[in-house]
């Protein structure tokens, strides 16, 4: 209990701490005095900003556990078995084809191309009786380099090479009231490893210890692959 203490105080005082920081002067006394131009900038900038990069990294960090664990790969990630940079090439095609798309519409192509490469590369994985742990992440950083070059070359094609590293950089501080929203669907993964946590412990024992349980292998695996997915893509718009 103390460690688990240790841990979350520094993390909550961090938390509060990001409030109070930007190129705007606000301090605790501002807010609790009821100072408008404060509360607006408390309320529309720097609340979102602070949700978001929570919701962010806890859920690529959730996302990689998944990931190792349906792989049985302690190396595998979202960056490491090309899921990111499938969601990329979505994301670029979206640009490309209906460039003046809603967010909604981005994050729905991201998400196809992010689940279609997510379980492709599980594919090729099925097929290779791998069982030396740097394969797996080499295999994916080659399948992810190869998605990742078409995306550059299409990127290149069609000049969208400025928007796309803009967009990569996950900046933060741009995050403001009406414009992040849609990472709340992250919130999706953390409810779903709420209910898939006995069976995924169980897909890490093999499938034909799953299989010997009465658990489908396959459908834990595409959910959970769904479920990385759909954090990855909203992410990545955000």
């Amino acid at each position: 209990m103390l460690k688990k203490l240790i841990r979350i105080i520094p993390l909550i005082l961090i938390v509060l701490l990001s409030l109070i920081v930007g190129i705007a002067d606000i301090s605790i006394g501002s807010i609790v005095s009821g100072d408008m131009e404060a509360l607006f900038i408390f309320g529309s900038s720097r609340i979102p900003r602070t949700i978001s990069v929570f919701l962010a990294g806890s859920g690529l960090a959730l996302s990689g556990m998944v990931m190792q664990t349906i792989t049985q790969n302690r190396f595998a990630a979202p960056d490491t078995i090309g899921t990111v940079e499938s969601a990329k090439l979505g994301m670029v095609l979206a640009m490309i084809v209906l460039p003046n798309m809603t967010q909604m519409w981005e994050m729905l192509f991201t998400f196809a191309f992010a689940t279609i490469g997510t379980v492709f590369f599980l594919f090729l994985t099925s097929r290779f009786p791998m069982k030396k742990q740097l394969l797996i992440p080499l295999l994916g950083l080659m399948f992810g380099n190869i998605v990742g070059g078409f995306s550059n070359f299409l990127a290149f094609r069609y000049d969208l090479n400025q928007n796309i590293a803009a967009w990569l950089q996950g900046n933060f501080s741009l995050i403001i009231q009406g414009q992040y929203e849609l990472i709340y669907f992250a919130l999706i993964l953390v409810i779903g490893l709420y209910f898939f946590a006995d069976y995924l412990t169980v897909v890490r024992m093999g499938e034909d210890a799953a299989q010997s349980l009465g658990i489908s292998f396959k459908w834990v695996v595409g959910s959970a692959s769904l479920l990385v997915s759909v954090t990855v893509a909203v992410i990545l718009i955000t």
